[in-house]
């Protein structure tokens, strides 16, 4: 069931539902006025799902999209140019993810890009200057148990290079949090 608010008048609307399976944790980017949404979980810490879709307002519909390469819950999206990064997140095994999974919206075909130096799920993102950030997020240790204390790293992906590097540390970790850009800065 998807909800719309309108600011404008400052109510609520009931829109149509998203293609598939009801999911928590889905990674969700807009570009060129229309929805993007990937994959989520069906379960918590499992049943992470390939599903990929598009809603476009115009017509107040949705269109599934070619099925992500890797099922991920709890990832991050971001569109740079013509591609959406799908970042991190946990497959439907619930192993943390350090992937990134590139989907060309001219092409309707996905790709990969390369992978960040850490697992994460619940991460946040935002893109300054056509290079995307992936803020914080949560993994487990290297054997697979106790979660780990919420990350406080940052790292930052350049396209044009295709390589990450890691940049200043937030001051607390979070993890399922939302960035907002504002005035240049990640809020």
């Amino acid at each position: 069931l998807m909800r719309v608010y309108d600011a404008a008048t400052n109510t609520w609307s009931t829109g149509p539902s998203l293609p598939g399976p009801a999911v928590e944790n889905p990674a969700a980017t807009v570009l060129n006025g229309k929805l993007y949404v990937f994959g989520g979980s069906t379960d918590p810490f499992s049943g992470a799902v390939t599903n990929a879709a598009v809603f476009d307002p115009s017509t107040n519909a949705w269109t599934a999209l070619p099925a992500m390469p890797v099922a991920r819950g709890g990832a991050t999206a971001q569109a740079i140019g013509n591609k959406i990064y799908v970042v991190g997140g946990m497959n439907a095994a619930g192993d943390y993810l350090d992937s990134v999974s590139a989907f060309d919206t001219s092409t309707s075909s996905w790709g990969t890009a390369a992978s960040m130096a850490t697992r994460r799920d619940n991460p946040a993102s935002a893109v300054f200057g056509g290079k995307l950030y992936v803020f914080g997020g949560r993994t487990r240790n290297a054997d697979g148990t106790v979660p780990v204390n919420n990350l406080s790293t940052v790292e930052m992906y350049d396209p044009a290079t295709n390589t990450w590097n890691f940049k200043a540390s937030m001051p607390t970790g979070r993890r399922t949090m939302v960035v907002g850009v504002l005035n240049g800065r990640a809020l």
